[in-house]
């Protein structure tokens, strides 16, 4: 778990983007805030504030295999879609792995919407959404 400094907050429904710092660049997360439906879409300065979470790549429906090196992108404004090459580091179940990114120095949980067949040590290109979990 750890600390993120928050920049912005677009809200809509349940639905919660967040633009957080994470070292000298930023990182668009989603999480579900089931404690405020919000009926237009708006969009909120939270500057300052500081999210506690632990990050996950989730809801990756499809992977290749590739010889490229550790990278992410997202470049889509307040989504939280990524483009992501990872390293398996783990397999935890048919549909989870630990990896290893260029997010961060800590390997990611990444979960899959289907079942996978990867090694650890693998080089993968995965889409997906980039979740922040609050505990």
């Amino acid at each position: 778990m750890s600390d993120y400094k928050i920049a912005s907050c677009r809200a809509e429904g349940y639905d919660r983007y967040l633009n957080i710092l994470n070292g000298d660049s930023f990182l668009c997360v989603h999480y579900g805030d089931y404690s405020e439906y919000i009926e237009d879409e708006k969009i909120m300065d939270a500057t300052e504030e500081i999210i506690s979470g632990r990050l996950i790549i989730d809801l990756v429906s499809t992977y290749s295999r590739t010889t490229e090196e550790l990278m992410f992108n997202q470049n889509i404004d307040f989504s939280s879609h990524i483009e992501a090459i990872v390293q398996v580091n783990e397999i935890v179940d048919d549909y989870t792995i630990l990896a290893q990114t260029s997010i961060m120095s800590e390997a990611l949980i990444v979960e899959f919407e289907n079942k996978v067949h990867l090694f650890k040590g693998e080089l993968i290109r995965i889409k997906g959404s980039l979740e922040i979990v609050i505990e």
